[in-house]
């Protein structure tokens, strides 16, 4: 009979172990001379041959007088190392876990910053073809230069706002590369383990256009609160009919309920709403508490 040695041992086959150990002679077990003997009562375990002619007796009788001791702290040694490399395993699925979500919110940090930098790039480009000015810096001095005095130095502040926003789009950019690294490096360890890889395989899945991809939204406790399936409709501050229609709630719900945080909250949002479609709100930094 062959056995394969190099597989690994399942539950069964160490119960199994265990069960013939515990069948044994109790015992320490020794080699005295020709024999294998158990101690404190010298039962007889093994022997060799009178001649010494037995195929390797001498070796066999050294491993079976080992044997007794050796099988017990193996099995102890292989436990341990299995409940070790059962706490790793744990760790480094925590750790991806957490690296992907990092991951998702480090692609909104780059997505907005890359917004920023794209409406400023837009801006400098009107004033550009406004002024006639052949750079960016040229165009807001010529503009600073007509507004005169404070408004020469708000006006230059445009051009630091845009390379500041630049420099920090470049570096989330670099992040988000680094996460992507880290994490392909630990997928392969993943599948080796037998650990779901498909939050890995969700982080590093290409970003998709942007007329089919999902909008990284910041966190919300209206949307915390929706039960499955729950139905619900979501406003922009660029509809027209939206700071009506979220002053409608709020009259409706401080009529029913009477007046609250929330009602304040949502006339609040209405008014920016407003602002935003006038060109006063360029960028939307809050969401409704809901």
């Amino acid at each position: 009979m062959t056995t394969d040695t190099t597989a690994p041992l399942s539950a069964e086959e160490l119960g199994a172990i265990e069960a013939r150990h515990a069948k044994t002679t109790k015992g320490d077990w020794f080699r005295r001379c020709n024999y294998v003997v158990s101690h404190p009562h010298n039962y007889m375990i093994a022997t060799a041959s009178d001649d010494g002619t037995w195929l390797d007796e001498d070796a066999n009788l050294d491993f079976i007088g080992h044997a007794h001791q050796d099988v017990p702290r193996l099995l102890a040694d292989h436990r341990a190392l299995s409940a070790r490399v059962a706490e790793l395993e744990t760790k480094l699925r925590d750790a991806l876990l957490a690296g992907g979500r990092e991951l998702h919110n480090e692609t909104m940090r780059a997505e907005a910053a890359e917004a920023r930098a794209t409406q400023a790039e837009a801006l400098l480009s009107d004033l550009c073809r406004l002024t006639g000015a052949e750079s960016h810096a040229a165009a807001v001095s010529v503009v600073a230069t007509m507004l005169h005095g404070a408004d020469a130095q708000a006006y230059g502040g445009v051009v630091r706002a845009y390379a500041d926003t630049k420099a920090a789009l470049s570096a989330s950019q670099a992040r988000e590369a680094g996460m992507r690294e880290a994490l392909k490096y630990a997928r392969p360890f993943l599948r080796l383990h037998g650990c779901p890889t498909e939050p890995v395989d969700a982080a590093l899945s290409p970003a998709q256009p942007a007329q089919n991809r999902r909008i990284l939204a910041p966190w919300n406790p209206c949307l915390e609160k929706r039960q499955a399936g729950e139905p619900f409709f979501v406003l922009l501050g660029r509809d027209e009919d939206a700071a009506g229609a979220v002053r409608y709630w709020a009259d409706s719900r401080a009529l029913r309920r009477g007046p609250s945080q929330k009602t304040a909250e949502a006339r609040q949002l209405a008014d920016r709403m407003d602002a935003y479609r006038a060109g006063l709100l360029t960028t939307e930094t809050e969401v409704s508490n809901g």
